[in-house]
């Protein structure tokens, strides 16, 4: 798709690519996969509550740990997440928040488990429980709210950083950099982050999974992706999403919901580099309902 050079730019081919892939398959997939679980595992009524809720304490960590905590975890997730739900629900978050230890929440966790007949694990889940707890205590004495959602958006918006988040987040046990992404990805574009955030640490918030490092060498136009690290792919795809006139985090979920849309061709990334292009340059019509 190009030359090796980093000042190289998007061709109108290229620009309309990773166009189709923001406004397309990301704005799909920000609404089924990002939105609408918020919503469902907070019980709101309507979308446009969801960013209040998610200053608030509790919320911020059922949300946490519903979406992103034991993304980890495999199969075992769709046990784990429901047993945390139930444990978060009857546990005292607002009078938990004031102490200093997170050992409460994991020792409430145990108990649910035992009752659900859930294998705690403690070796891997012990660790991300108690850690998360004992973030929103840190919070709470900051800020007297502890919201974990709400401590990543104030830091941006008072100072423009999101590196320290990031790595606060990365040092709690059984986490790790991609979740965190993630996480942060989501919040970026749910409180519309991106811009105030500064350059260099925007990468923090952009997911690099096999979706993007496969497809990176077909949508980007430069040469050698294929070994780049995590952080230059995440730069690259801040770079040629700004140049397409995209939301960073929206062409990510796009190349992500694309991938997984297509995961019937295993990795033949080429293969679906060509679907791609294909759906991209020449787009079906959009049937509109008759009245």
């Amino acid at each position: 798709m190009g030359q090796g050079f980093d000042d190289i730019e998007l061709t109108p081919e290229d620009r309309k690519i990773l166009r189709y892939l923001a406004l397309h398959y990301g704005a799909e997939f920000a609404r089924r996969r990002v939105v609408a679980p918020q919503i469902r595992i907070l019980q709101l009524d309507e979308e446009s509550k969801l960013r209040e809720d998610l200053l608030l304490a509790r919320p911020s960590l059922k949300v946490f740990f519903s979406q992103y905590a034991f993304g980890r975890r495999g199969k075992e997730r769709d046990s784990l997440v429901p047993c945390m739900m139930r444990t978060i629900d009857q546990f005292d978050v607002e009078s938990a928040r004031s102490q200093r230890s997170g050992e409460p929440l994991w020792e409430a966790f145990l108990a649910m488990a035992e009752e659900r007949n859930v294998r705690p694990n403690e070796n891997q889940n012990r660790g991300v429980i108690q850690g998360m707890l004992e973030l929103v205590q840190e919070i709470y004495r900051i800020d007297g709210v502890g919201s974990i959602a709400g401590w990543v958006v104030n830091g941006v918006l008072k100072t423009g950083q999101l590196e320290p988040q990031f790595m606060r987040l990365v040092d709690i046990r059984g986490l790790g950099p991609k979740n965190t992404s993630t996480y942060l990805r989501d919040l970026s574009y749910l409180f519309e982050l991106n811009d105030l955030i500064r350059p260099a640490h925007r990468i923090h918030a952009l997911t690099v999974d096999r979706w993007l490092r496969g497809l990176a060498p077909y949508i980007f136009p430069e040469e050698g992706l294929e070994k780049a690290v995590d952080w230059v792919l995440a730069g690259k795809a801040q770079k040629y999403a700004r140049r397409a006139g995209v939301i960073p985090s929206l062409l990510t979920m796009g190349v992500t919901g694309f991938g997984q849309s297509q995961i019937r061709h295993g990795e033949r990334y080429e293969h679906m580099s060509e679907i791609l292009r294909s759906e991209a340059l020449a787009p079906k019509p959009i049937a509109v309902p008759q009245e």
